[in-house]
């Protein structure tokens, strides 16, 4: 288990390269139970009177309508603009089922205004063509007016959905939590919180950032600034940010993501003041990496180069108070007490990686980055999403596009772009480990699909766009399903098929349910991101 993981992105320079400029301007916060909830009642317009000049000319019902609209009127034919005059466009706005979908059951009272409208960025005729046949398979006669109104915002729809939900993870910790601390396991924190949920009843680390990369697409500025502060209120305690906000976690970590929530959150706000607090605040947690976390190895290479490395490596040396039982179980058939001990250690060291449990340094050979076991001297050259996290962090030369090329490309021959419903956190099969296949996690697509859509290469930012419609679809159509959104997928059969394996059942949020024992919508707070990117 001794690996140097690259699993751990260089982040803490993000800022370095910052400029700030020399005002402050601050946004306000949105509320979630304000206007931008969808209203389930909201008129889609009466076909029936829509059409009933055409009614009462034709006598033709609005199926017959549509059954007129939807004959075939274009093999055969020249058309107003084909793949030669108008390529990329001419199924959208010169033929094709959208088209006749739109016009049978009249979206607009003017049939010009559809055919003026421009594709949405980052969409091609393709991609839209595709995704309309997927959603409607059947007949034009059999579409309704509100599902074609839907179609070009059910994203939308659906992130607003997942918007109210805010409100049932805020908590607040109770003052007694704070004069008396003694009595609880909890790590007091200042300010209100989001919870990822569930069985996760405090804060954890690394599900943060995209807590606040989430609540920044709803707009909710102040939540996301005390997340901020609450972090930093643990780091001045503490020297570090614990696994989770229990004092059994006081001995790990967890991928440090401090200084990429302060920077998200001035992107989208522009605060600099809140930079300048965070910046003493940051450094004293890179301390604590650089002096407890780290390790000198020395690479093979023709000049033999030692480089100065992150590795998770708790002090722990016993079984995981959260899950006791099983690390001792796991550890029966180690014969010595300093075995056990080893064991115990390492196992909690994976879970300060965050990927507890599974089965990067660049290998110009394999095309990516991997981890280095250092007892056996040689690198994993397996498929991970790690091993596009340099991608995700930017730790490359940019204008070297060719090497994001080669990353994905390898990635891609692994098979890990094949699956319907988005990325595997790895190709190991049988392993009934929750980190492992068939299983997909929120924050490792969203590092690869930011990785690539980061990318100066156009190509790989179409890619990007592609794996993030997958994993959309997938969270959507079980949420659909079942009414909740779910911390991990099935993502080789995605459509309500959730994810198996680990130590405890998969964990979800249900939408209305307002008790955080049954919620967890770190998954939430992802999608919602990718959906504004």
């Amino acid at each position: 288990m001794m690996y140097l993981q690259m699993r751990l992105p260089v982040l803490f320079f993000l800022l370095a390269a910052t400029v700030i400029p020399s005002t402050v301007v601050g946004r306000p916060q949105k509320d979630p139970r304000g206007n931008d909830i969808i209203d389930e009642r909201a008129d889609f317009g009466t076909p029936e009177h829509d059409n009933r000049v055409h009614t009462e000319l034709t006598g033709l019902t609005n199926r017959d309508i549509a059954r007129l609209i939807g004959a075939d009127y274009f093999n055969g034919s020249i058309l107003p603009c084909d793949n030669e005059t108008a390529p990329g466009q001419w199924m959208i706005y010169c033929s094709g089922r959208l088209l006749q979908t739109v016009m049978a059951v009249k979206l607009y009272p003017d049939s010009k205004t559809f055919v003026d409208q421009p594709m949405k960025v980052n969409q091609t005729g393709e991609l839209i063509m595709e995704h309309f046949d997927r959603r409607f398979p059947v007949p034009i006669e059999q579409i309704s007016k509100k599902d074609v109104a839907e179609f070009d915002g059910h994203y939308q729809a659906f992130a607003q959905r997942l918007h109210f939900i805010w409100i049932q993870l805020c908590r607040q910790m109770k003052p007694e939590v704070k004069e008396d601390p003694s009595r609880f396991s909890l790590i007091y924190v200042p300010h209100q919180f989001i919870l990822p949920g569930g069985r996760f009843r405090e804060f954890y680390y690394w599900d943060a950032y995209w807590i606040v990369k989430g609540l920044i697409a709803s707009e909710l500025y102040s939540t996301a600034r005390m997340m901020i502060l609450n972090f930093a209120h643990i780091i001045e305690t503490y020297g570090f940010v614990p696994n989770g906000g229990r004092v059994y976690y006081l001995r790990r970590s967890q991928p440090p993501f401090f200084a990429p929530m302060v920077y998200e959150y001035y992107l989208a706000t522009q605060d600099v003041q809140l930079v300048i607090d965070m910046i003493p605040v940051i450094e004293k947690e890179y301390v604590f990496w650089s002096q407890r976390r780290s390790v000198n190895i020395t690479l093979e290479t023709q000049v033999n180069e030692t480089v100065h490395m992150f590795q998770y490596n708790t002090e722990a040396e016993t079984p995981r108070p959260e899950s006791f039982r099983e690390d001792v179980l796991s550890a029966e058939h180690f014969t010595t007490k300093s075995r056990k001990r080893q064991f115990f250690k390492d196992i909690g060291s994976a879970a300060e990686s965050g990927w507890d449990f599974s089965s990067l340094f660049y290998v110009a050979s394999r095309k990516g980055w991997y981890d280095y076991n250092l007892r056996t001297g040689a690198h994993n050259t397996d498929f991970f999403p790690s091993n596009a996290a340099p991608l995700f962090a930017q730790c490359y030369d940019p204008l070297n596009s060719q090497l994001a090329v080669d990353v994905y490309n390898q990635m891609e021959a692994s098979g890990a772009f094949g699956m319907s419903g988005g990325i595997p956190t790895s190709m190991h099969k049988e392993t009934q480990q929750q980190w492992d296949y068939p299983n997909g996690w929120s924050p490792l697509n969203h590092m690869i699909i930011e990785g690539l859509r980061k990318s100066i290469n156009p190509t790989l930012q179409q890619k990007a766009f592609v794996l993030a419609e997958k994993w959309l679809e997938t969270n959507m159509q079980t949420f659909n399903v079942s009414n909740a959104m779910w911390e991990k997928y099935n993502v080789q059969e995605p459509q309500g098929k959730l994810a198996t394996g680990g130590e405890y059942e998969v964990q979800g949020s249900r939408a209305g349910i307002s008790s955080w024992d049954t919620s967890n919508l770190q998954n939430a707070f992802n999608v919602i991101y990718i959906i504004y990117f």
